[in-house]
């Protein structure tokens, strides 16, 4: 076998979707969300209302949300998350957009089998522009079906603010 042929084989094998992608599947479908968002961390959370889906894209390889709903003064929103699996870094990736920003939120993580969470750090812009990125984690859990429950937390100098909670149900 040439070399080509090896080197394309090994990009094939880590191309393809597999067990990592197949842990995805239990978020796929249309789901109702409540979004809860802490602007003051002593204080109650903002809540909103809205809907999501989750498909596949490019054959398997990521999962695609579209999220939307309408804040607490009124205002829709959209935003699309897009998560997969390295194959050859064996971790979950993902990036985040909305048109709430002109920027992209990257992050990575692993799952969790006890219980059953996805854990992701990552990096968004600070929404001034003012200040230097800011680090967050994500934790999506698979709760019993029919649910699953997404909170960020960012985390200033080494502490951890909740941020964002989004409860999901199927529609």
């Amino acid at each position: 076998m040439s070399e080509l042929q090896l080197a394309m084989d090994a990009m094939a094998r880590l191309a393809a979707p597999g067990p990592g992608h197949a842990r995805l599947e239990p978020l796929l479908g249309a789901w109702q969300t409540t979004t809860s968002m802490w602007v003051d961390p002593a204080r109650d959370p903002l809540q909103t209302h809205g809907s999501a889906t989750r498909s596949w894209i490019l054959g398997g390889r990521f999962l695609q949300e579209d999220l939307s709903g309408r804040g607490p003064d009124g205002t829709p929103y959209a935003g699309r998350l897009l998560t997969g699996f390295d194959n050859g870094a064996q971790r979950y990736t993902g990036i985040w957009i909305s048109d709430g920003a002109t920027s992209l939120s990257p992050f990575s993580g692993r799952f969790d089998d006890a219980s059953q969470t996805f854990v992701f750090l990552g990096d968004e812009p600070d929404p001034t522009g003012a200040g230097p990125a800011r680090a967050f984690r994500r934790t999506l859990q698979l709760q019993p079906e029919g649910q699953r429950l997404t909170q960020t937390y960012r985390l200033p100098d080494g502490a951890e603010l909740r941020a964002f909670a989004i409860d999901y149900r199927r529609a």
